[in-house]
């Protein structure tokens, strides 16, 4: 049962992981603009946006994605220390920083990537993007369909069950994001951009019910390209099904040789690095990419891997080939 219950320490650290973000002046480009603002301001910075881009290139239309519920990282850790009511001595660290001013790495709440008819309005007259006049006095309006993409990190909605955690499991947060969804639906009419943005946000800081959705959103504006691959599709971890599978595992009482080891605190067990750019290491380097393994390289791939990292994933696999599934992990 121990080895249970380090896997389901290990399956809310999970649960807890947020979904961070860059700064904008990052991934700010030619063809994607964005900022963090507060939603009374949004109608203005958005049209401050469409501005900054070239005129030409807006003829393509473009998609907006909202990151609502910004929050500093460090805020879970200290949420965290406080629930458990044990002072960490990075709380201390941390008071020492905040009070410097000292800026954190930002998480969300929530995606919202917007799925509608955009026009822009000026004395009841409507104009769609191509043909609107981006330096006159313009209110945008929006009609939304159901195609909106809604995505929504655990960790938001994790933390406010912590005290419960038999409330934490990935069936229960499935069905609570179809509710939201369901829930942000009913807006069809015509409405502001502002309005129908603050209607979502408002209906999804009742349905997380954590303390960290407040009212700072990022705007992201993209150049809508058909031709366009997005790679940014965010995921929560996908161990935490992984996981889920091995404590039903344990708990109904089998055993796993090379997991158990990763498991028990006092395994004999020793996990080896191996200096690839050593030359005394070079057979067994070789030995990782014999030629038949070469046509499931990842270096054609659309997510490359490292040559250390090929490396240990084809040795993952052989090991699965003999029998020895169980965890591995490529760092």
């Amino acid at each position: 049962m121990s080895r249970a219950n380090t896997l389901k320490y290990f399956l809310l650290s999970q649960y807890l992981e947020p979904k961070t973000l860059d700064e904008p002046k990052k991934t700010n480009s030619k063809f994607k603009k964005s900022m963090d603002l507060e939603i009374a301001n949004f109608d203005e910075k958005f049209m401050q946006i469409l501005r900054a881009f070239d005129r030409s290139l807006l003829k393509n239309g473009v998609e907006i994605s909202i990151y609502g519920g910004i929050f500093e990282t460090d805020l879970l850790a200290l949420a965290i220390s406080k629930l458990a009511k044990v002072k960490f001595e990075k709380e201390q660290i941390l008071d020492e920083l905040r009070s410097e001013q000292t800026s954190f790495e930002k998480a969300f709440c929530y995606k919202l990537k917007l799925s509608g008819d955009l026009v822009f309005c000026k004395n009841e007259q409507s104009f769609a993007l191509k043909d609107a006049n981006l330096d006159d006095e313009l209110s945008p309006f929006f009609t939304p369909n159901s195609s909106n993409e809604l995505f929504i990190p655990t960790a938001p909605w994790a933390m406010v069950r912590l005290n419960r955690l038999k409330e934490i499991s990935q069936n229960d947060f499935n069905k609570e994001c179809e509710h939201i969804k369901d829930k942000i639906s009913i807006h069809k009419e015509k409405m502001r951009l502002s309005y129908y943005v603050k209607a979502v946000h408002e209906e999804l800081k009742s349905s997380l019910k954590t303390p960290f959705c407040k009212d700072m959103i990022r705007l992201e504006v993209r150049i809508a390209d058909p031709n366009f691959k997005d790679t940014d599709a965010l995921l929560n971890s996908f161990f935490i099904d992984d996981i889920n599978l091995l404590i039903k595992f344990y708990e109904s009482g089998r055993t796993h040789e090379l997991t158990d080891q990763f498991l028990d605190e006092g395994s004999e067990n020793k996990f080896e690095r191996l200096d690839v750019r050593d030359e005394l290491n070079q057979r067994a380097v070789r030995g990782f990419f014999k030629a038949e393994r070469y046509p499931r390289s990842a270096f054609a791939s659309d997510f490359a891997l490292n040559f250390s990292q090929q490396m240990a994933l084809n040795n993952i696999i052989e090991k699965f080939k003999e029998g020895n599934g169980g965890i591995y992990s490529v760092n």
